[in-house]
Order: structure tokens, then C-alpha cells, then sequence
């Protein structure tokens, strides 16, 4: 947990805690500023070890204890109702182990059963020959946004920075062009290509470590093989196969998915520091955070403003009751000698998402998710159990992934309009992004309640401005 001036919530951040993964040792940082750099919560509605690839591309550890620690601190959060179907619900296959054309797979090409190529276009809809230019701006165009989340899933605001993508297969597929299933068809590319897709993007990008490994063990070779898509098959698209890009409807529309796109998280201000001084956030655990790209550029930013800041500040004492408090908390599921297993504890939180917070949300069910989330609290109070270090850290991070159900269903409740952006619909709502809910709404824990706010969109003022006037 974070530890705040005075032991109060709201208040300034000195420092934190945290438990050894290996020993259970439990340890005490105290500092003049604290930088939280872990990922967004995952497997919120859905978990399961033996289907391949379901937590995607993150790693499973990444459960959002950042964002548990900065809400029991007392951060805003924003964004926290946004959350997409879950695309590979089934499982049909391991972490970029079907061929496709867009995010590990760009520029891939692609041919239909026939063997028929899929033409590319860019953003205008003009066919683009070169493949070379699969990776440039339609002429006049400034820039485009490429890869997953907010550019594979577009709002109608960003369409101006559509990149390349296949032609309209959803299209082509009722007009009778093409039929299934469709093959990434590395051998017809350059050999340069051909390896930069398959040996470096499927191969070196987190879990895809392990399809490269496993497929090539198995025979796949790439200057020879295509590999089969599972785009348009078990009732959905995938990454830019449809005019507005992808077409996620691959699973149930109750299983939801926190983990792609732009995400909810930490109010920030230019100095990437949160609502509570002494706390700032980088990565892709911020409100607006999107993978790789704000993690590459974010991480450096916090620190140097973090290190700007703490030049000129003294160290508080932590509070030790805040301490002892925690210590007691973390420790608790060691105290007893049998109970509820962390396996148990997801799949009842799993359960109350989706039923509660699935795709159409309204204020009955909504509630009677906290109820069912606030019966699963006192499971954790009272019955939890681990026998060993290992045990103690997945329920740890099973607790985390609790308050991070019950901040969504806040940020769900707060919201009284549907919204495409967020892929948010409301029953009692069902005006989508009327003018007057367009707009953040954040969240915060107060004394055991949850205060509701709100924040205008460009709250942020003049990016290039603002950029000068800040960076350090």
C-alpha cells in the first residue's frame, strides 16, 4: 500500500509497502516522491489457466495493484467505466498465433482461401500497391495512428488519422469476393519483411516468445507456410478487417476486456503527477494510457518531474498505525489454516462482472453488483487462505482486482449516458454522447464513500503549448 502523510487518505504520499514474492518478507520505503508504473487491471471478468492466450499479450501478474494503491490512497480516476467485448473469449489461439495483418502482424499480406490477395487501401479507400507504403500517410495526410487500441477500434473523432488496412473484408465477404478462412501469407513478402513479422514483432513481443517457440518446434516455416486467420470466423472480424477497423465481437457480449485500448486510470496533470502531491504515474496505468507507446515515453517524464520535485522537499515520517494496519491486512490469509483459495476468489468476482456490468448496464443491476462485490469483501475479511509466499501474492492480487470491479461499477453508476468512445451503453441512457455528458467523469475514495466529479474534455489546455512550458 502507499503510505500518506499522517496515515489519512488524500493526503501527501511518503512512501509505500510491499511483500517479497518469494519470502513474504515485508518491507517499508519511505520517500519524498513515488512513481507508480504498474499496468491496468486484467482478468476482471474472465479468467481461466488452461485456455490459450486468454489474458493476451500482458503478463498475468500484471493485475492493477497500482491502481488499488493509488485509489485507497485517495487518487481521481477517470475513464474507469471503459471497457470493449472481449475478443478472444474462446481462446482460439495463443498470443499472436493466428495470421492477421495489423499490430504484431503489420503490414502483413493476406489471401483468402482461393488464394485471392486482400487488397490494402489507405485512409481515402485508394488501393496501395507498394507495401512500402502500407507504413506512409495517405497523400496530405499529416500522420496516422497504427496498431491496437484507440487505432484498431476508432472513434469517429480520429477517422482523420485512419492508417492503412485491408479492404472492407466484412464487405467483400457478403459481396461473394472472398471466401474463408483467410491466411497470413508471409512467403509472397520480402525476406526482410518476412522475419521482421515472424522472428522479431511474433517472437520478441511478450508472450509471443512462446508461439514462435512452440510453432517452429512444430514445423511452421515461414518462407514456406501461411498460417491461417481466424478473422470473420466464430462470429467476428479482427484487427482492420472493417472500414472502422476492428470488428471485436469474437465471444459474449456480457465478458468484458479492460486491457485493450486506451484506457481508464489516474487523473494526471502536465507533470504526470497525480491528484495527491508526492504521486506520479507513467505507463500504461494513466487515464488515456495505451501499451508500449506511453510506457516508452512516459517512465523517463515522471521521473525527471518526480526528481524536480523532491529537490526541494524534506522527508515526513510514515505513520506507523498506517503501517502496523497494512502489515495486518496483507498478512491476514496467512492467520488461517484453511479457507477460500484465490482461484475460488476470482472466479466469484468473475461471476458478479458478469452478471452485474456486462455490455447494456442499468442502475438495478449495477447495484446489485456492489451488493454481490460487498458479500465477496467479507469473504476476503474473514475466510482467504494461503499456506506460502506464492499463494499469499495471487490473492493479494486477486484482492486488487476486487477494487477494481468495484471502481468500475462506481464509474458504470456515475455515467448517465451511453457512449461510443468508451463502448458504454446504458439502458435507461440510451442517447449515445448526448452533448452534455461529453465530458470525464472521475471517481475518488472518500471516508468510505465515492465522491463523483467531472473534468471537461481537453482539460489539459494547449498540448503544444503546454508541452514547452512543462517538459524539463
Amino acid at each position: 500500500g502507499l503510505l500518506t502523510k499522517d496515515g489519512k487518505q488524500g493526503e501527501k504520499v511518503i512512501g509505500a509497502t510491499g511483500v517479497n514474492t518469494r519470502t513474504g518478507q515485508f518491507y517499508i520505503f519511505k520517500s519524498k516522491a513515488t512513481v507508480l508504473c504498474g499496468a491496468r487491471p486484467q482478468c476482471i471478468w474472465t479468467y481461466a489457466t488452461e485456455y490459450a492466450g486468454l489474458t493476451g499479450a500482458r503478463s498475468p501478474s500484471s493485475l492493477g495493484a497500482a491502481y488499488a494503491l493509488a485509489w485507497r490512497a485517495g487518487a481521481e480516476f477517470g475513464m474507469m467505466e471503459r471497457a470493449i467485448q472481449l475478443g478472444n473469449f474462446t481462446s482460439i489461439s495463443p498470443a499472436h498465433g493466428s495470421g492477421h495483418n495489423s499490430n504484431t502482424w503489420y503490414p502483413c499480406n493476406m489471401v483468402d482461401a482461393e488464394g485471392k490477395k486482400i487488397p490494402w487501401v489507405d485512409r481515402d479507400g485508394n488501393v496501395i500497391e507498394d507495401i512500402k507504403d502500407r507504413s506512409r500517410p495517405a497523400p496530405g495526410q499529416k500522420f496516422f495512428l497504427m496498431g491496437g487500441g484507440s487505432s484498431a477500434l476508432p472513434h469517429p473523432g480520429i477517422l482523420e488519422y485512419k492508417g492503412p488496412r485491408l479492404k472492407n473484408v466484412d464487405e467483400q465477404l457478403a459481396a461473394g469476393e472472398v471466401s474463408l478462412p483467410l491466411y497470413a501469407d508471409l512467403p509472397s513478402m520480402s525476406a526482410h519483411e518476412r522475419r521482421a513479422i515472424f522472428g522479431l514483432m511474433v517472437g520478441q513481443e511478450a508472450k509471443t516468445k512462446y508461439t514462435y517457440v512452440n510453432y517452429t518446434k512444430a514445423g511452421f516455416d515461414p518462407d514456406k507456410d501461411l498460417l491461417m486467420s481466424n478473422q470473420q470466423l466464430v462470429g467476428g472480424g479482427g484487427y482492420g478487417t472493417s472500414s472502422s477497423g476492428a470488428k471485436m465481437v469474437v465471444g459474449y457480449p456480457y465478458v468484458r476486456n479492460f486491457s485493450s485500448g486506451v484506457v481508464g486510470g489516474p487523473m494526471i496533470d502536465w507533470n504526470l503527477r497525480t491528484t495527491l502531491e508526492g504521486l506520479y504515474a507513467a505507463g500504461d496505468g494513466i487515464m488515456g494510457g495505451n501499451d508500449h507507446g506511453h510506457a516508452a515515453t512516459t517512465g523517463r517524464y515522471a521521473g525527471k518531474q518526480a526528481g524536480k520535485y523532491v529537490k526541494d522537499e524534506k522527508q515526513v515520517d510514515v505513520n506507523r498505525s498506517q503501517i502496523d494496519e497494512e502489515k495486518a491486512r496483507v498478512y491476514a490469509p496467512l492467520k488461517r489454516s484453511e479457507g477460500i483459495g484465490w482461484k475460488e476468489l476470482l472466479a466469484g468476482i468473475n461471476k458478479a462482472m458478469q452478471m452485474y456490468c456486462g455490455d447494456i448496464k442499468r442502475d438495478r443491476l449495477l447495484n446489485m453488483g456492489l451488493m454481490s462485490l460487498e458479500d465477496i469483501k467479507d469473504v476476503i475479511e474473514s475466510d482467504i487462505y494461503a499456506d506460502d509466499p506464492h499463494s499469499l501474492t495471487n490473492i493479494l492480487g486477486i484482492i486488487d482486482i476486487h477494487t477494481a470491479a468495484e471502481m468500475i461499477i462506481h464509474a458504470s453508476l456515475a455515467r448517465k449516458a451511453s457512449s461510443a468512445f468508451l463502448h458504454f451503453k446504458r439502458a435507461e441512457y440510451p442517447e449515445t454522447d448526448p452533448a452534455d455528458w461529453n465530458k470525464f467523469v472521475t471517481i475518488t475514495s472518500t471516508d468510505g464513500s465515492v465522491k463523483v466529479g467531472e473534468r471537461p474534455f481537453g482539460y489539459w489546455g494547449d498540448i503544444v503549448k503546454n508541452y514547452e512550458v512543462n517538459r524539463i
